[in-house]
C-alpha cells in the first residue's frame, strides 16, 4: 500500500507543466495527518499538521528542492498585518526552545498565518526533539496569542511517514534554493 501512494506522488511530480493545487492524506498518525502532494502554485511538497480543538494549525512543510522547512501557524481568530515579525518560541518536553521571528501573512482561504524556517541544518535536532516528546509548547513572546499545548503522540510515526514522502519527492528535486537570511531572534536557548 505504501509502495503504491509513494509511486503515485513520484509520477504525479515528475509531469513537466502540470499545475494541480492537491494534496492527499497518505497517513494518520495519533493526532498527526501526513500529506502529500502540491501546493496552490505547483510546488510538490510533504508535510505533517495538526489542528487543535479551536481552529488552531501547526503544520511542518516541504516544498520539494528547497533548502529548509517551514513551520506554518494558523489561528483563525488572528488579524495580522502582512509581514508583521511574530516572535515565537517553540520547546518540545524540557528540551531548550527554539526560537525564532515568524512571518505574518494577512491570509488566504484559512485566515492569517504566520511561518517560520527550519534550516537543513538544524533539522535532524529538531525532527528528533518533535518525534521523541510527548509534548510541545509554542508561545508567542510578543503577546500575538496565548501558549498553545500540542500533543505528540504519533508524531514519530507521522515524522517516518513524512520522510518516506519526501524521498518520493528526492528523485525529481532540483538543487536546494538558499534560504533567505532570517534576523536572529532575541532571547537565550536559540536554535534556529
Amino acid at each position: 500500500m505504501r509502495r503504491s501512494w509513494l509511486a503515485a506522488l513520484a509520477a504525479l511530480v515528475a509531469l513537466p507543466g502540470l499545475v494541480l493545487a492537491e494534496t492527499r492524506t497518505l497517513g494518520r498518525f495519533g493526532s498527526w495527518e501526513v500529506f502529500g502532494g502540491t501546493s496552490d502554485d505547483g510546488q510538490p511538497l510533504c508535510g505533517v499538521s495538526t489542528n487543535l480543538t479551536d481552529g488552531r494549525y501547526f503544520g511542518l512543510k516541504y516544498w520539494n528542492g528547497r533548502d529548509r522547512f517551514i513551520i506554518q501557524l494558523v489561528n483563525p481568530n488572528w488579524r495580522l498585518d502582512e509581514g508583521l515579525r511574530v516572535p515565537v518560541s517553540l520547546q518540545f518536553d524540557n528540551q531548550s526552545p527554539w526560537n525564532a521571528n515568524a512571518v505574518a501573512h494577512a491570509g488566504g482561504n484559512a485566515g492569517a498565518f504566520v511561518e517560520f524556517n527550519v534550516p537543513f541544518g538544524r533539522l535532524d535536532q529538531f525532527l528528533r526533539e518533535f518525534r521523541l516528546a510527548e509534548k510541545a509548547l509554542l508561545t508567542f513572546p510578543g503577546g500575538q496569542d496565548r501558549p498553545w499545548g500540542i500533543g505528540l503522540t504519533g508524531s514519530n510515526a507521522a515524522s517516518q511517514a513524512m520522510d518516506s514522502c519526501i524521498k518520493a519527492l528526492a528523485a525529481t528535486a532540483p538543487a536546494p534554493r538558499p534560504a533567505p537570511v532570517q534576523p536572529p531572534s532575541s532571547g537565550g536557548g536559540s536554535k534556529f
